[in-house]
């Protein structure tokens, strides 16, 4: 399957938080970035397929430092 391209999963392309339940690609990718604008919060969202992985970066709503994480949240581990 190349990027892009979906699989029998009937949603595959509309992925864009979580791996399809199919094929387990973000978007029909197996690598992606992209912004996602939730919460009214900025998060650049990394996927890797190879580790079937989704990572989160923003800036804390509490002390403002940057952090990367494996759930959608706007504290890092030290204020929340």
């Amino acid at each position: 399957m190349r990027d892009g391209e979906p699989c029998s999963h009937r949603g595959c392309l509309n992925h864009i938080t979580h791996p399809c339940d199919g094929c387990g690609r973000i978007r029909g990718q197996r690598t992606l970035e992209f912004a996602l604008e939730t919460y009214n919060h900025s998060f650049a969202v990394t996927y890797d397929g190879d580790k079937n992985k989704v990572l989160y970066g923003t800036l804390c709503n509490r002390c403002g430092e940057r952090f990367e994480g494996e759930e959608l949240t706007v504290y890092c581990k030290e204020c929340s």
